[in-house]
């Protein structure tokens, strides 16, 4: 996976690993897909890991349905932090912040065994249990989309 490179360099996360750390550290991100014209973005939780992202859901559903017909996605994370403000002029203030986009094919998961590691990837994000147990009827009733990220760029004001 590539870095991607952006205009402020001067606040871009340069360290990979910084950025995975922010990661493991987040809850939600956004998944930006393609629907005709128009951009469509929902939040969703997510799990990371190797430089892949697991997303989940229930079977139906319109995020599911553009993915099908245009599987190349972007991800948005980010975290603000205080505001920074300039006394004398309005346009001056700032908002310390860290964020991270990415951009990668997806694709749905198939397979019990795939699943469940995907899944336990999903959990870890909350907890730092490694395994769990699932019913066979939630593994299959859920749709997991991987995303192998192929390009990422992270950005601070710290």
């Amino acid at each position: 996976m590539k870095q991607s490179p952006m205009r402020r360099n001067d606040r871009e996360i340069k360290d990979f690993h910084e950025i995975e750390k922010f990661l493991s550290q987040c809850k939600t991100c956004r998944l930006g897909l393609i629907d005709g014209d128009e951009p469509y973005i929902v939040p969703m939780n997510f799990g990371y890991a190797q430089g892949k992202v697991y997303l989940h859901g229930a079977r139906e559903g319109k995020k599911f349905k553009l993915l099908e017909k245009n599987p190349r996605v972007c991800l948005e994370w980010d975290q603000q932090g205080d505001m920074v403000e300039d006394p004398d002029e309005g346009c001056r203030w700032s908002m310390k912040y860290r964020s991270v986009i990415a951009w990668g094919p997806a694709k749905i998961l198939e397979g019990q065994d795939k699943k469940i590691e995907a899944l336990n990837v999903l959990m870890k994000q909350f907890s730092p249990k490694e395994t769990w147990e699932y019913s066979p009827t939630v593994v299959k009733n859920t749709v997991i989309v991987e995303v192998t990220l192929d390009r990422i760029s992270g950005k601070e004001f710290q």
